[in-house]
């Protein structure tokens, strides 16, 4: 499996989220023994067939995070077909940890911010200077 790191995704993500983001899923019980940005997944032939903005791993979860200024339905959509090509690329490999997803974003209307909690994502917004979660109380998030 071919995985590379690039060093630049976007403002909101370097000087927001990315900092942020292990505290936020802490609050929630979870403590990721790697973060990397702009993962991408290679074929046999070395090339790209999936990219993934931001994931939180450790031995038996990858938390995926798609991150927008301001994220739109599409890109809601585009997470969870991300998150099935994901979810076929590691059976391939014979892995067998679970996936969560999240959409984070500075702006969210009502309707996306629902829209992402009914497919199963995780919303953090920011919240000042830093980032939270703004999910209901008893949400249930979708494995993959």
């Amino acid at each position: 499996m071919a995985i590379y790191e690039i060093s630049m995704f976007g403002e909101i993500e370097e000087y927001l989220v990315y900092p942020e983001i292990e505290n936020c899923l802490e609050e929630f019980g979870f403590r990721f023994t790697s973060i990397s940005r702009r993962q991408m997944r290679n074929d046999a032939n070395g090339k790209c067939v999936l990219e993934i903005g931001m994931v939180l791993e450790d031995d038996t979860t990858m938390f995926v995070v798609d991150v927008n200024e301001k994220p739109s339905m599409e890109d809601i959509e585009r997470q969870a077909e991300k998150l099935e090509k994901l979810r076929e690329y590691i059976d391939r490999e014979k892995e067998s940890r679970r996936i969560l997803g999240a959409i984070a974003g500075a702006v969210f209307t009502t309707e996306q911010r629902l829209a992402a909690l009914n497919a199963g994502f995780f919303v953090i917004v920011q919240s000042g200077d830093t980032m939270r979660m703004d999910i209901p109380e008893g949400f249930k998030p979708r494995e993959w």
